[in-house]
């Protein structure tokens, strides 16, 4: 899908490099809420769905992301909003697993600590912003834009507040910005396999 591309990404852009300062290393352990199908260790980190779908901080086809959450709550809940969005019933949902991934980052940035520092950037208004609908008519959303200009500058994630989840937060990693000192790790790997296998 190509979209319009959102001239606020021009201004996060120039606010990112006159504050180079802004990302901070993060560690521990995050949550997904995958779907069977997509439940294999490699899958899950590879951020290929949200490539191609899009998602809150990232347009579609043009760059992996991984969206995370910091407790696994969170990130159930999370998916169960979103299927709710698209006109999906709770009890019409097919299974889904709650995976758990410890992470080491050098490079990532609180978007709760910076967008007072980019013009007409208000997070309440990006958290509410209807991005799904924007990309129906061919539109990048304000929150894509800007997801796409901190990919651009090389950060490894973003930490965000949840969208969904009232005092949540969430962290988004950019794969293909993962440095070669990062660590990633799925939990349970021996356990998901063979719980796959079996089912």
């Amino acid at each position: 899908m190509k979209l319009r591309p959102n001239p606020f990404y021009r201004r996060a852009r120039k606010a990112l490099r006159e504050n180079p300062h802004w990302p901070a290393p993060v560690r521990g352990v995050v949550f997904r809420s995958v779907p069977l199908e997509f439940a294999k260790p490699a899958q899950i980190v590879d951020g290929v769905g949200a490539m191609k779908t899009g998602g809150r901080w990232n347009p579609p086809a043009n760059m992996r992301a991984l969206y995370c959450s910091l407790n696994p709550g969170t990130a159930a809940e999370e998916s169960m909003r979103l299927f709710e969005v698209a006109g999906l019933k709770r009890g019409s949902l097919k299974p889904r697993l709650i995976v758990g991934i410890r992470y080491r980052l050098r490079f990532v940035i609180d978007l709760t600590k910076v967008l007072a520092m980019v013009r007409f950037a208000d997070l309440p208004e990006l958290l509410e912003e209807g991005w799904q609908q924007l990309n129906e008519k061919g539109l990048e959303s304000r929150g894509q834009a800007l997801g796409r200009a901190l990919f651009d500058s090389g950060v490894e994630g973003i930490m965000v507040p949840s969208a969904r989840v009232v005092g949540a937060m969430n962290l988004v990693v950019f794969p293909e910005n993962l440095l070669k000192s990062t660590q990633q790790t799925v939990l349970e790997q021996a356990d998901l396999r063979a719980w796959l296998k079996e089912s």
